[in-house]
């Protein structure tokens, strides 16, 4: 189930989610290998979407939030 990665890394626009085997993550690979144009925008899509993650200190202050309720 592929449930939780696409909960964390969208619905398949960042990540490429592949079939937990050898030729799964072949297949998926190369894929990308293969699609230059499908390898950039995820690339993109992947760098936009870190830059709206919080950094550490941020993290740091929610974590300590969270413990302090």
């Amino acid at each position: 189930d592929t449930h939780i990665n696409r909960v964390h890394y969208g619905t398949g626009e960042i990540a490429v989610l592949a079939e937990p085997s050898v030729d799964g993550v072949a297949e998926a690979v190369m894929g990308l290998l293969l699609n230059e144009a499908m390898r950039q925008e995820r690339v993109k899509r992947g760098l936009d979407y870190a830059a709206g993650m919080p950094d550490v200190a941020q993290a740091a202050a929610t974590f300590e939030g969270i413990l302090m309720r």
